[in-house]
């Protein structure tokens, strides 16, 4: 289970049934009795979600890995799905007969946002003996502002 907390003091959990909610920092549910899911994270009521990290990027958009599906789902702070229906990445096929390098993600467990808007998952599948990381260049709003525009707009130090 991953929990983050956004700009506005909000908690946000991914559920071990694929599914997020959303609390106030008191701890009152936002969500209705039913979690956020789409963009490829749903509870199809059959597999279980084992992630543990979730993450925020700089426009408050939450990431969460589905490892259901291989793939990484973007929501926006209101809940709604942004990423497709079938998320970002590309899942294994369920035979499980594609070598290493033919795929980019599968059972992905956790989902950073670096400063530059990238975004980083990880997977250690059960059925394979390595770990490895998988990188969406600019997938997500920054963090940070580059320097080289905080420069020119006179903006360092602050917020994009």
């Amino acid at each position: 289970m991953g929990i983050a907390i956004d700009h506005a003091g909000s908690i946000w959990v991914l559920n071990q049934n694929s599914t997020l909610s959303k609390f106030t920092s008191a701890g009152v549910p936002i969500t209705s009795t039913t979690a956020f899911s789409g963009g490829g994270l749903s509870n199809s009521g059959t597999s279980y979600h084992f992630g543990t990290a979730i993450a925020l990027d700089g426009s408050g958009n939450l990431w969460a890995p589905s490892y259901a599906c291989g793939c990484i789902s973007e929501f926006s702070p209101s809940g709604t799905a942004l990423s497709p229906a079938t998320g970002f990445g590309t899942a294994v096929a369920a035979n499980h007969t594609a070598t290493q390098n033919t795929f980019p993600m599968t059972n992905p467990e956790a989902a950073l946002v670096d400063q530059s808007g990238n975004v980083w998952t990880i997977a250690i599948p059960a059925f394979y003996s390595y770990e490895y990381i998988t990188e969406f260049l600019g997938l997500a709003t920054p963090t940070t502002m580059p320097l080289a525009l905080a420069a020119a707009t006179n903006t360092i130090a602050t917020r994009p």
